[in-house]
């Protein structure tokens, strides 16, 4: 994430000559994004499970959850507020971004609906969660051709805050398709959970893989089911969608392989406890979020290649630097969990 933002944010691409090289870099940080989805969707999930057998009202995990969704979307519309833009705001002129749906809120509305398909489906009315959760993930594939292929802003009256979440003037990251991501990640996060108790840690990945290739080729055979009873749409996005998650799932099982690697690493485990805090951080450093002054505001597509990729290592450097420091503060200064 940080380096992608860094180079697509300051880089010249005129100055780069489209080599297979560039061509492969732009594709992978395509895979930014969902990664970033089905992580979240993942881990949420796979601690929330755990606390399946507590009474509702005592589940700290729900609570935890709870405060979480509220703290992404106060901090998602908080960073599109900004001081430069202040004379506009007075004069009763929001702007055009201060309503979008972003990414931090887009997470947030998922991570809520992981909660209510938690409590409702599988608390309240005991639905398997092999059941609740891919059948949700095809209905909200399904909903997002739907959404996609409605003209005009949904709801069609709504105030511009609920039509972003949508479908609206600025909807950067709306609910559909992106919280589909998040619900694979919760149902590979429920698999994972009944998987690491009952198979060796070495044969995950071989019963993995065959069950999830299976899933993911009747999500899409299902789909295109739907779409010919209904003659919708072509559903090329959402048949898109399934082969970026297949393709992600291998990553994150390879990454799994290198566990007592990264384990190692204090650095690394330090920044995965804290991608919320240095999200908020490099918002405001590289884009200026709130202050109305970033890197961006500099070297804005100015660069060359390798000042792009040498100001990205040191980008990523000072995060991590940042991070180290703040975990041997006996006070830390800024911690988001």
């Amino acid at each position: 994430m940080l380096q992608g933002h860094f180079i697509s944010a300051t880089l010249d691409e005129n100055s780069v000559s489209e080599t297979d090289t560039f061509h492969y870099w732009k594709e992978l940080r395509g895979y930014t994004a969902p990664l970033f989805f089905i992580v979240s969707g993942l881990v949420f999930n796979f601690l929330l499970l755990k606390t399946q057998a507590l009474p509702l009202f005592e589940n700290q995990r729900l609570r935890k959850g709870l405060k979480r969704v509220f703290l992404l979307f106060i901090a998602g519309y908080l960073l599109q507020f900004n001081f430069a833009n202040i004379s506009y705001y007075l004069n009763g002129n929001p702007g055009v971004h201060i309503f979008s749906f972003h990414v931090l809120q887009s997470i947030g509305a998922g991570l809520l609906l992981l909660i209510v398909l938690f409590v409702v489906f599988i608390k309240l009315l005991r639905v398997p969660w092999y059941i609740i959760y891919p059948l949700t993930l095809v209905c909200w594939l399904y909903l997002s051709g739907v959404v996609s292929t409605t003209e005009g802003y949904i709801p069609a009256n709504a105030p511009e805050l609920i039509q972003n979440s949508i479908k609206g003037p600025n909807s950067v990251f709306p609910v559909f398709p992106w919280s589909a991501y998040l619900l694979y990640g919760a149902f590979l996060g429920a698999l994972f959970r009944q998987l690491h108790t009952r198979v060796r840690f070495a044969l995950i990945p071989v019963v993995l893989l065959p069950i999830l290739g299976i899933f993911l080729f009747l999500s899409g055979e299902l789909l295109q089911y739907l779409q010919a009873l209904t003659g919708l749409r072509e559903i090329v996005y959402e048949l898109y969608a399934l082969k970026v998650m297949f393709q992600l799932t291998v990553v994150i099982l390879f990454l799994l392989y290198l566990e007592k690697v990264l384990a190692s690493t204090q650095t690394l485990l330090l920044i995965g406890k804290n991608t919320l805090t240095i999200y908020i951080l490099h918002s405001l450093v590289l884009y200026g979020a709130i202050t109305g002054t970033g890197i961006i505001t500099f070297y804005r597509n100015t660069l060359t290649g390798w000042q792009a990729i040498v100001g990205a290592l040191l980008f990523i450097s000072f995060f991590a630097v940042l991070t180290v420091l703040q975990h041997k503060s006996e006070k830390p200064w800024l911690k988001l969990r």
